[in-house]
């Protein structure tokens, strides 16, 4: 704790001998323990005596349970722990962060690690074509922290047109007005953005990447050569490029454990309870009564007073509540679950397809440097180890088929040359081949990647169980790309001929850009460069960039929504879902900063209902 007050103060040099072996000792460990990683199929480490128990440990009575300390639990339960007289219990399956995690530079590695859960899709059809077996790496948060423990640290909102449309649906609430001053109350932004839309007091820090690349101001160049202004994207307007707006502190992560929970355990009346596991809400006569959970290998029962919020996520909640008897009664019936009540949930799985397979050769050469030197410049906050995949450009854009003005249906990330990273194979699920064909020839020091992000995809998946035991993994097909009409494929194909259109801009004829051939055994008929080589090549690396939402989503019942424009789930009193599975929608930006918004907002309503 005393090497990051001085790092993050800069009062002295916050470092020595010691201080760098450790961490030194710290990487090469952790990497060396995730090289025997074996991905899980069920969560075999709680299941203890579940189904040999009779009995269940009582775990006392609280006024709200929250479910899940991710983005928006996390943030809901300090913030109802600001009045003392609420009992809150915070279960979370995962443990406490630690040092390596802290590091945004070895985010790949964390997924690797017991601060993952592990899932992956079912095979897909249409897209993740050139990764193992065609499934799809869906990596979520198991800490302490949820997702913002192993994310990406983007800090992207979305669209004002996202949240008066989500607003529309629910006949209030929710409009851009209404959520802004919330957005303002998480940050404390150190950037330059437009007045108005910015925080300067939040728990939540906000900064650009230090230093930045040449090839990223390039990209921000050639774009206004081409028309499109550099800009605020969490601002006035989001149509156009800037440097990526980052949650870390002197480049060090910041999660929602560190923001919210580490400042809220002054509060006596917040009991944080981790490595639990919870297998399914208590429900009586329509009403939630408790949850029931593992906890030390034991089956526990902790009751509630007021309510019971799920904010497990987007696979976890769907799944929480399904094993709870709501959801699909078919789908109920056929695992032996009793329904409780009949709602189309896990259905409405929505996630930003984004196409990897973009890189380019530039005649700049990134300085190249040792392990320690990276260690060095992250304790003085900058370096390729303070930056997650090393992002550190982002442009928001309208294909053909976006006919709403302002609205972005298009994202883009620039990754310039640095620091290279052994286990992005493995990250992404890569067979040989596709790894080979994409980044198996690529130079960190003079080349740089682009993703190409669909913001409104038209392909919808869905979330289920498996069985009716709660510790078998879920099923999860996206269906990306998967669309009739090919609108999601052809918006990412012309996105794509957007970005080669850059290459002949004046700041990129500077550093001599060109792009780097890629062909894939699959695509090698087809005519280099021509429609038909690029849908090829898009379907065999597109896959997740990690934004899923919408398996709980808020819309009227009768328009397939599970909670209402109070989180409430429909049909059963005192429960309600609250994190990113409740947006009815893929946001023009990513869902983390939203779902820490609701938390934001749901305990400003409870706080209204309860204190009054």
């Amino acid at each position: 704790k005393l090497l990051y007050i001085l790092v993050i103060h800069h009062s002295v040099r916050a470092y020595d001998e010691a201080t760098i072996l450790y961490f030194e000792n710290l990487i090469n460990s952790t990497i060396n323990e995730t090289a025997n990683y074996v991905i899980p199929t069920s969560s075999e480490e709680f299941r203890g005596n579940y189904y040999c128990s009779k009995d269940a440990k009582d775990f006392g009575s609280y006024d709200f349970i929250i479910v899940g300390s991710g983005s928006t639990g996390a943030t809901l339960a300090a913030r109802l722990a600001e009045e003392e007289k609420f009992k809150i219990l915070l279960i979370e399956a995962g443990g406490a962060e630690n040092n390596f995690t802290d590091i945004p530079g070895l985010y790949f590695y964390s997924r690797f690690t017991d601060y993952n859960w592990g899932y992956f899709s079912v095979p897909q059809e249409h897209a993740c074509l050139g990764m193992k077996d065609r499934r799809c790496p869906f990596p979520r948060g198991k800490a302490v922290g949820g997702t913002t423990v192993i994310n990406g640290l983007i800090d992207s909102r979305g669209n004002r047109d996202d949240f008066d449309t989500w607003n529309q649906l629910v006949n209030g609430s929710w409009s851009y007005e209404e959520v802004l001053p919330y957005f303002k109350k998480i940050e404390d932004s150190h950037i330059d953005g437009d007045p108005g839309y910015h925080g300067e007091d939040g728990p939540f820090p906000v900064y650009y990447h230090n230093p930045i690349s040449p090839q990223v101001d390039a990209y921000l160049g050639a774009n206004e050569e081409l028309g499109y202004k550099v800009l605020d994207f969490n601002g006035a307007h989001q149509i156009g490029v800037s440097r990526n707006q980052l949650n870390n502190i002197k480049g060090r992560r910041v999660s929602t454990a560190k923001a919210y929970l580490d400042p809220a355990r002054k509060y006596s009346n917040l009991k944080i309870v981790d490595k639990a596991y919870v297998t399914r809400v208590l429900i009586d006569d329509k009403t939630a009564y408790g949850v029931e959970f593992m906890l030390n290998g034991e089956k526990t029962i902790a009751k509630v007073e007021k309510e019971v919020i799920v904010s497990g996520g987007v696979i976890a909640s769907p799944f929480i509540l399904m094993h709870s008897g709501i959801g699909p009664k078919l789908e109920l019936e056929k695992y032996n679950i009793p329904v409780v009540k009949d709602l189309p949930v896990g259905s409405n799985l929505h996630d930003h397809p984004t196409f990897y397979g973009l890189s380019f050769r530039t005649n700049f050469n990134q300085p190249k440097y040792t392990q320690r030197e990276y260690i060095e410049q992250y304790l003085d906050g900058k370096g390729d180890f303070t930056i997650a995949a090393n992002l550190q450009g982002i442009g928001y854009y309208q294909s053909k088929h976006m006919q709403i003005p302002g609205l972005p249906d298009i994202e883009f990330l620039i990754s310039p040359s640095g620091m290279e990273n052994a286990a992005s194979q493995e990250s992404f699920h890569l067979t040989d081949e596709t790894f080979q064909a994409v980044w198996g020839n690529l130079n960190r020091v003079t080349d740089f990647l682009m993703y190409v992000v669909l913001l409104k995809p038209k392909s919808i998946g869905y979330v289920t169980i498996k069985s009716n035991d709660p510790f078998d993994f879920p099923i999860i097909d996206p269906k990306f790309l998967s669309d009739a009409e090919n609108v999601d494929i052809d918006a990412i194909y012309e996105a794509t001929e957007y970005l080669l259109s850059l290459l002949k801009t004046d700041h990129y004829k500077k550093l001599n850009v060109t792009l780097i051939k890629v062909v894939f055994e699959a695509c090698k008929d087809t005519e280099y460069l021509s429609k038909e080589y690029w849908y090829c090549t898009i379907r065999q690396i597109t896959m997740n960039v990690y934004h899923p939402v919408g398996t709980c989503k808020m819309d009227l019942e009768r328009h397939g929504g599970i909670v209402n424009k109070d989180l409430k789930v429909y049909g059963v009193k005192r429960l309600r879902v609250a994190d990113g599975s409740v947006l009815p929608f893929s946001l023009s930006g990513h869902p983390s900063m939203a779902s820490i918004m609701i938390g934001e907002k749901l305990s400003d309503m409870l706080k209204k209902q309860y204190m009054a």
